[in-house]
């Protein structure tokens, strides 16, 4: 069946001969008909074929619901996005589905998957993906969230050779990382973290010369961090927090030239290796740094504050102490400062309060003193505020209740004392609020 549709009207004209009205009969064949204009655009939609998968792809995906549904008493069609997965659509249509589009083309092959949070009860043995493994187009992958466990298959990773994001975080998956996922050339993203996966970090993941982002927090991991994961030339976020890795952070480190985001923690390290590190990323564009729970001692190194781009800073539950330095001015771009659970002593420095973007301050757990500074009414972008378990005295400054975008205020555990200003009725956006621990009414 063929269309011809015009979406022009014409008028006639006595004379065409006339010059004057055959420029009005020009004139008036070029304005639009609107209601043949909406025609025409409802049937061009309407007749335009939909954009359907590969057959095979559409099966395989069909296997991996069916595979769900056998084993997994809790899951709810109701309310899943796998009950948009019948045989009576395309695949492209589905929740969680992302397929590509040739142009001239009807048909699109599957490049991406959301399958997080499909399930959590019961545990889901992860030979369950293997239909998934089929569709090779796969651009990107996200199973995060799931009660997964058993091993990393090897040999399915191996052929979904386009993948550019994988993320199989917060599952249950154990054993060694496969070398399979280390020969993916395209691979850009990769999220490992919150398994139980154990054994060494391996040498072949320098072979992922894309990466971009690596996070393997949350594991047990064992040994030393190995100098190739600092060959990757485009690495900008490295998280390794929570594992069990030991020894020196190798000098290689200094490569990594893009590096904007740093996360080490329970590592077997010293005020040294603190000092190290900042100074070979000190030329970097480092914006997070998150050294949690590590051994660190004795006092913040001056060359953290020479980090110009640094917004994120977390250094809690070592055992630094001495002052907070006065040089945290320095850091300009600073949203988030967290120095908890350390040994840090005196009062709160004024110049802690010249930071215009800070969002989030957690001092807690420390042995400051004095009185809580009425600068801090200065932060106009604070939303969170942690002062619990120092030695504060003195009066709540009422200049705290002046901030309007405080959500969450703790102060219990310390030595504050009077009434509570009536000014905290200011704060409009209030959530949390804890003063217990004190001598204040």
């Amino acid at each position: 069946m063929g269309f011809a549709i015009s979406l022009y009207s014409s008028k006639t004209t006595s004379s065409i001969n006339s010059p004057a009205k055959k420029l009005a009969r020009n004139s008036s064949m070029a304005r639009p008909c609107p209601l043949l204009a909406f025609c025409g655009l409802f049937l061009f939609f309407f007749f335009l074929p939909c954009l359907s998968c590969p057959e095979h792809q559409k099966q395989a995906l069909l296997q991996f619901k069916s595979s769900i549904l056998a084993i997994t008493s809790s899951f709810n069609s109701s309310n899943s996005l796998l009950q948009s997965w019948n045989s009576n659509s395309s695949c492209c249509r589905w929740g969680g589905v992302e397929c590509s589009h040739t142009p001239n083309s009807t048909s699109g092959p599957v490049i991406g998957l959301n399958l997080m949070g499909l399930f959590t009860k019961p545990p889901v043995p992860s030979t369950i993906l293997a239909p998934i493994f089929h569709i090779r187009s796969l651009e990107w992958l996200y199973i995060s969230d799931n009660n997964m466990q058993g091993e990393i298959p090897a040999v399915g990773f191996a052929n979904l050779s386009n993948l550019v994001d994988l993320d199989l975080s917060w599952n249950n998956f154990s054993g060694s990382v496969p070398p399979q996922l280390f020969h993916l050339p395209l691979l850009q993203h990769l999220s490992l973290d919150y398994n139980s996966l154990s054994g060494e970090v391996p040498e072949e993941i320098r072979n992922l010369s894309k990466l971009q982002v690596l996070s393997l927090s949350g594991n047990n991991f064992s040994g030393s961090i190995p100098p190739q994961l600092f060959q990757l030339p485009l690495l900008q976020d490295l998280s390794l927090h929570y594992n069990s890795l030991s020894g020196k952070v190798p000098k290689e480190i200094g490569n990594l030239s893009k590096l904007q985001r740093l996360s080490l923690s329970v590592l077997t390290t010293t005020h040294d290796t603190l000092v190290w590190i900042i100074n070979l990323i000190a030329l970097g564009d480092l914006f997070g740094l998150y050294m949690t729970g590590n051994n660190f001692s004795g006092s913040i190194p001056p060359q953290l504050f020479q980090l110009p781009l640094l917004q994120d800073l977390s250094l809690d539950y070592n055992s630094l102490s001495g002052k907070v330095p006065e040089e945290i001015r320095n850091l300009s771009k600073l949203q988030v400062l967290s120095l908890s659970g350390n040994n840090f002593s005196g009062s709160i420095p004024p110049q802690l309060f010249q930071l215009p973007l800070l969002q989030d301050l957690s001092l807690d757990y420390n042995s400051l003193s004095g009185k809580v500074p009425k600068e801090i009414g200065n932060l106009s972008k604070l939303q969170r505020l942690s002062l619990s378990g120092n030695n504060f005295s003195g009066s709540i400054p009422p200049q705290l209740f002046q901030l309007p975008l405080l959500q969450d205020l703790s102060l219990d555990y310390n030595s504050l004392s009077g009434k509570v200003p009536k000014e905290i009725g200011n704060l409009s956006k209030l959530q949390q609020l804890s003063l217990s621990g004190n001598r204040s009414n």
